[in-house]
């Protein structure tokens, strides 16, 4: 490939993310716009914005996942496309246990965002990932994360590794939903 070349395929590299960036702009100003001229309205429209906007829960993973096919890009890929391996698995606390192999790379179920990653009592090095359908999935007893909170991720990323085992629970609403659903 000669420099020309390359300047050329990278100039419009640039203006495809520049375009995406405009439109994504412009499209989350006419909602703001929108959102603000209905909170003029009346009162009761106004209390009604209020919970809904400070005291519920809400699901940036379901419009993230709008944005993206309205809109998509090219920058965000898949490791693999394999899923969790484990030998067995048993009921542990709110959700399952499964047994995997040492070092095993821990694939995400569903896209979603990382809303925690940390510590978590019984489970060990957690990470919370809050998935598009809504449904919070915590994967416990994670190894080498390499992940951080707020990302968005598509299904079968890799978010790290397990030691002999891996906790999930699978929770909606902040009611526990039965993992045999799930795996």
């Amino acid at each position: 490939m000669t420099l020309e070349e390359y300047r050329k395929n990278n100039g419009q590299e640039c203006k495809g993310r520049f375009k995406n960036f405009a439109l994504k702009f412009t499209l989350s100003l006419f909602i703001l716009l929108s959102v603000l001229s209905i909170y003029k309205l009346s009162p009761s429209t106004k209390e009604l914005i209020k919970k809904e906007l400070f005291q519920t829960s809400f699901n940036f993973s379901y419009f993230n996942n709008i944005f993206s096919k309205i809109l998509p890009t090219n920058e965000i890929k898949s490791v693999n496309d394999e899923g969790i391996k484990y030998k067995n698995y048993s009921p542990y606390l709110d959700g399952v246990k499964i047994n995997t192999s040492m070092g095993e790379s821990i694939n995400l179920i569903d896209s979603g965002i990382v809303v925690y990653v940390g510590e978590k009592e019984g489970y060990g090095n957690t990470v919370i990932v809050q998935q598009s359908n809504g449904i919070d999935v915590w994967y416990g007893n994670v190894d080498n994360v390499d992940v951080n909170l707020y990302d968005y991720l598509i299904k079968n990323t890799i978010i790290g590794t397990s030691k002999d085992s891996l906790y999930l629970v699978f929770q909606k609403n902040g009611e526990y939903l039965d993992y045999k659903n799930y795996i």
